[in-house]
């Protein structure tokens, strides 16, 4: 049940696109006492509403999730039990009454069908809210009733499934009825004549000329029934089938204002004038017959028949899915009343367009200065049947309308072509949209925008809307909060960045478990050295060999932190040596190695520094999968068992938090500043694109500016050192920090002590990959400026540390690459729910009678967390960009769009540069491996031990090593290097597992259910197997030669398919199948291909396009499979590939005893 608060906030509507402007407001309302509102009072009785609801055939929760407010709004759309019913709903509310004071509200909703002669039902909350109120006052009962209902109560639930029997009983009639209609009329079809050249619709519509042309154009049969002499044409769905016919008769049919007659299904229905095999990179869509035709018979190209404008949105996307990539549709220019209609046919032409709509698709509009609906037809009858004269209007550019690819433009443009009576609904639509797309659109701007192009007409009617704006941005704001805070209120400790000597003090007294999330620059990183400081001096804990451990999630951050705070840094430590330490620090992966793990449980003051970042390195970042569950335990260990521990991070979000709870330890938070309000901040946000904002700094450092760039991609760093070089700016100024530079003598200074280094070396620029994020700081003033440039791989909050890293910037420029196509999160809950399914299925697959293992299918602890946190990521990276600045004002801070740069232009653009910039540093390093120094496993493994100080050279003589063993090859060729960079391992692995046999995954996943207890690091193989081996069926595609082609129909078949199982492709990482767009059924199953490493390509045919799998990319994947399988390398490899414990060193007791399974 949904609390009244949640309630509460759904009366402005739950998604910003489906809010209805309320009528009333709530100052209109009489004030009331102990109130509650009608969502407590239908919350309260809703079995009793959703069984009345399903009586007349409304789906009560549907109807529910609809209620904006109880303000008399009419509800009709999704919201029938069936499908298509002609369902509705009126909602409104009354005042509840005690001894005459109105002490809340209760729903009164009449509920209707016009089914079966119609019927309707009331539902009134009186009785509901009568009882609520009682149980506030605490009154039995048999108390306090102002009257005693002795009506007998009604069965609900019976009605509604009589309801249900009957409406179903009357579809099977109905669809029964249809069948055969449509099967007798098909039938017939076949015996009609096609001579209909003389049939007076064609010679009204092409003359007497063009008429026996325009017969033959389409299959037309002529015949004759009741309602008089009639042309008939097939309709095909959208699997290629027969699903109906158009009957067009010579005159109007008696009783109607048409001529025109259906049989079958029309939704998604089309007809094809011309011949399909002569589209090419085009196809042309035309509402009517008459019009398609009339085009055809101007420019000989084939055209689609859409039949009417409604249906115009299924019929685009399936061409353009089916047969073309560019779409121009002939608009019917419907000016009948505009004023008061709208224009149906551009509108719906433009929307149709617009879904998935390209740069170069557009519509053709028959010119028309008349109040009458207008199409290519009309031109040629009014002009003597003149081809020319619809060729000229084709081919004058001025009648084209191109796509508007801007969201609001395409938006206003369709106000203006709506019925009157639509128009303020869609204004309020455009205005919750605006408020979507802000603060990347920034929201001030937008609806300057919108007032400006609907004019002064609608200048009132938007002002009202104010209040609701308003309260709608700051929702959003709020929204993003939990990314970095917590809810939880904590008992707070008082700490102003002036006190740190005085708070050491009393946190050492007091000991416990310490949470300091204060902003950046606020002394946590004082507080520690304070602490530390005060332990070493003996003031605190006399007894001699006290220990403090400090944790963080990065190499640099551990470097730099040991040296601000005294400890030792545990690359510098054997286990020989660990008997003298009593302070270190240490990088989070490290704690699997037994001799630190023994050290930090048994640490007396413990800092994990940045533990938001900690804990999502353990759980989902680069770490042997072995050790994850190890280290977590480790931590845990190591805070239960410590006298002080201090977590800090300024974005500790509830995540972090409930992980520390589990600790069993009370926890208080660190707090310089009690009011509870975000600082103001004087370091505003510049925001732009990624181009824009890159030839900002560019320009900005040729000016001789000293500027850190943070780029969130190592490719990025690389690329834009050579643009700046090309740009006159000397190499020796640069300094590049990233994954493989990190351990160059250089960039080891500056990450060790970065002051230091720039006051020595004073480079103009600093590029700097996510190496140096979070706990990292330049305190001494240097850089002029701050730039970021980011593709969406880092999260808002990983961001957000990144840019605070230099203390003194004034200002902070971020480009955004617009990747908004991101696919929506699976939640934990779907993770583990998928983990479970897959794991039962396993334990199903397995014999009973032969294998004595049994298969556990509950998630451990770390489990838990990964699934937490990996919706959490999905979740911030969808939106990313709105998501970092919404985040960036609830800090504090004042946000910005870059405005036009006055001196620039197209000459002085790096974007050009820079992509052949990132082209050369892909080559150079494909170059660089090709002539790295050969290496045997035995160097390989000391560069793998040694990562964090391996120099470049060597990274690059490792990456050589590792493709060659894997790829199973002497020499290393250009295109082995490139596939191998573009995640070639993870493609053949998934590749070989399709191609296994099932038996083998089983015993793979047997294996490796031994040796790891956590259900979601587990690689389920015999899963991914399945469901492969399931899509290459359905698509009709031999896994064994990669023969076979698909189509549309197929992939959507399949997609459904898959939507069955989005449990287990969502803990898969296959991603979220819940939801599935038919409308890009090829573009998901196509990426699902390109998973396996292999490529499809398209081929026109009558029937549409089909769809394969390139022989050339079938035939590399095959090689590289082969190759590794001479040297006995699989993906299923027991020992190999699954980095499992070999069980011939293990006893069946050690076994069990280290990963606690049981055996039966």
């Amino acid at each position: 049940m949904t609390s009244t608060i949640d309630n509460l906030k759904r009366k402005g509507g739950d998604q910003l696109s489906d809010w209805t402007a309320p009528r009333t407001t709530e100052a209109s309302k009489p004030i009331i006492a102990h109130r509650f509102n009608s969502f407590d009072v239908l919350n309260d009785s809703f079995n009793e509403f959703n069984a009345l609801a399903a009586s007349v055939g409304i789906d009560g929760q549907a109807l529910k999730n609809k209620i904006d407010s109880f303000n008399g709004q009419k509800i009709n759309k999704h919201i029938a039990l069936i499908k298509g019913d002609p369902v509705y709903a009126f909602v409104r509310e009354k005042v509840f009454y005690w001894n005459k004071q109105p002490v809340g509200y209760y729903p009164v909703i009449t509920l209707n069908t016009s089914k079966h002669g119609g019927h309707g039902e009331t539902f009134s909350g009186l009785e509901a809210a009568t009882a609520r109120y009682k149980r506030a006052l605490g009154l039995d009962d048999a108390k306090g009733l102002s009257r005693t209902n002795t009506a007998p109560k009604r069965n609900y639930e019976a009605e509604a499934k009589a309801y249900k029997a009957k409406a179903d009983q009357a579809e099977a009639r109905q669809k029964a009825y249809f069948a055969k209609r449509l099967k007798d009329f098909d039938e017939l079809f076949q015996t009609l004549p096609r001579d209909v050249s003389d049939h007076p619709y064609l010679i009204k519509k092409f003359g007497t000329q063009l008429a026996p042309q325009a017969a033959l154009s389409i299959d037309l049969r002529r015949g004759n029934d009741k309602h008089g002499d009639f042309i008939a044409y097939a309709l095909r769905g959208q699997s290629g089938r027969v699903v109906g016919y158009q009957q067009i008769y010579a005159q109007n049919i008696e009783g109607r204002n048409d001529n025109k007659n259906f049989i079958g299904s029309t939704k998604g229905a089309f007809a094809l004038v011309g011949d399909a095999e002569k589209i090419t990179g085009r196809a042309y869509i035309a509402e009517g017959l008459a019009n398609a035709i009339t085009y055809y018979l101007t420019t000989g190209k084939p055209c689609f028949v859409a039949l009417n404008a409604p249906n115009l949105k299924h019929v685009v996307p399936f061409v353009r899915g089916e047969y073309a990539n560019n779409i121009t549709i002939l608009a019917d220019n419907d000016r009948k009343n505009l004023a008061l209609n709208g224009n149906t046919g551009i509108n719906a032409a433009l929307k149709a367009i617009t879904y998935g709509g390209k740069q170069y698709d557009y519509l053709i509009i028959a010119p028309c200065t008349d109040a009458v609906n207008w199409d290519l037809n009309d031109v040629l009858a009014t002009n003597d049947y003149s081809i020319e004269a619809v060729r000229a209007v084709i081919d004058n550019k001025e009648n084209r309308q191109s796509v508007n690819l801007d969201p609001i433009g395409q938006r206003l443009e369709s106000i203006e072509l709506l019925p009157s009576n639509q128009r303020e609904k869609a204004i309020d639509s455009l205005l919750a949209y605006a408020i979507d797309c802000a603060p990347i659109r920034p929201l001030d701007k937008s609806l300057e925008r919108i007032k400006r192009v609907l004019g002064h007409e609608w200048s009132a009617f938007i002002e009202s809307r104010a209040l609701w704006i308003s309260g709608k941005y700051n929702d959003k704001i709020e929204s993003v909060k939990p990314l970095f805070s917590f809810k939880d209120n904590l008992p707070v400790h008082f700490a102003p960045k002036t006190m740190a000597k005085h708070t050491a003090d009393t946190l050492l007294k007091n000991d416990g478990l310490y949470v300091d999330n204060r902003g950046t620059g606020e002394g946590k990183t004082l507080n520690m050295a304070e602490v530390v400081n005060r332990v070493k001096l003996g003031e605190y804990y006399e007894s001699i060999g006290k220990r403090v451990g400090y944790i963080s999630h990065r190499v640099s951050l551990t470097a730099n932190s040991s040296a601000r705070l005294g400890l030792e840094n545990y690359q510098e430590l054997k286990p020989h040596d660990m008997r003298d330490v009593q302070y270190m620090a240490i990088v989070a992966n490290s704690l699997a190695k037994w001799h630190f793990a023994a050290f930090y449980e048994d640490c007396d003051v413990l800092f994990i520094d940045e533990i938001k970042q900690v804990l999502e390195h353990i759980a989902v970042g680069t770490f042997d999968n072995r050790e994850r569950a190890k280290v977590l335990a480790t931590i845990k260990t190591a805070i239960k068992n410590a006298r002080l521990v201090i977590c800090a991070d300024a974005d500790i979000d509830q995540t972090t938090l409930n992980f520390l709870k589990s600790c069993g330890k009370p926890i208080r938070r660190i707090a310089s500043d009690i009011s509870g309000n975000a600082p103001k901040i004087d370091k505003p946000v510049i925001h732009s694109d990624t181009n824009t904002i890159r030839d900002e700094a560019i320009r900005s450092a040729i000016a001789g500016n000293k500027l850190l760039i943070h780029c969130d991609t190592k490719n990025e760093t690389e690329s834009l050192k050579l643009v700046l070089i090309s740009s006159g700016i000397s190499a020796n100024d640069i300094l590049v920090v990233n994954s493989d530079t990190k351990a160059e003598p250089d960039e080891t200074e500056f990450l060790k002590d970065p002051d230091t280094y720039l006051a020595k070396h004073r480079p103009r620029v600093v590029l700097a990959s996510p190496t140096i994020g979070s706990g990292f700081s330049i305190e001494k003033k240097y850089f002029d400026d701050v730039y970021m440039l980011l593709t969406g791989i880092l999260t808002p909050t990983d961001i957000m540390q990144m840019s605070a890293r230099y203390r003194h910037a004034k200002r902070l420029f971020i480009g955004f690459e617009d990747k908004n196509n991101r696919p929506e999160a699976t939640s934990d809950a779907t993770k583990l729910l998928g983990d479970m399914l897959i794991n039962r299925r396993l334990r199903l697959a397995i014999d009973p009678t032969t294998d004595k293992l049994t298969i556990d299918v509950k998630a451990s602890e770390l489990d838990t967390l990964r699934y937490k946190i990996l919706m959490q990521q999905e979740e911030s990276r969808k939106d990313y960009a709105n998501k970092t600045l919404l985040c960036f004002i609830a800090k504090g801070h004042e946000v910005q769009k870059l405005g036009i740069v006055e001196d620039a232009d197209d000459s002085t653009s790096y974007k050009k540069a820079s992509k052949e910039a990132k082209k050369a540093v892909k080559e150079r390093r494909i170059v660089a491996i090709i002539h790295a120094d050969v290496i045997d496993a035995q160097q390989a493994e000391q560069h793998e031990k040694n990562a964090n100080t391996t120099k470049l050279k060597e990274k690059l003589e490792l990456a050589r090593f590792k493709i060659c063993e894997q790829l199973a090859i002497i020499e290393p060729k250009w295109a082995d290097i490139k596939f191998w960079e573009d995640k070639g391992l993870k493609k053949i692995h998934l590749f070989e597992t399709l191609r296994a046999n099932e038996q083998a995954c089983i015993d793979f996943d047997k294996q490796q259910a031994m040796t790891q207890e956590n259900l979601s690091l587990r690689t389920k193989a015999l899963e991914k197997h399945r469901i492969y081996t399931m899509i290459f069926d359905r698509l009709g595609i031999d896994k064994e030669t990669g023969k076979g082609s698909f189509s549309f129909t197929q992939a959507l078949d399949t997609l459904k398919r898959l939507q069955v199982h989005h449990n287990e492709l969502a803990a898969l990482g296959f991603g979220n199948f819940e939801k599935i767009n038919e409308r890009y059924a090829i573009r998901s199953i196509t990426n699902l291909i390109k998973r396996l490493g292999l490529e499809t390509e398209a081929k026109q045919t009558r029937q549409g396009r089909i769809y394969s799998i390139k022989e050339g990319s079938w035939k590399c994947m095959v090689i590289h499979s082969e190759n590794r399988k001479k040297q006995k390398i699989h993906a299923l490899n027991l020992n190999q590939a699954a980095n499992v414990f070999t069980f011939a060193d293990m006893t069946d007791d050690e076994i069990l005893k280290q990963w606690g399974q049981k055996t039966a």
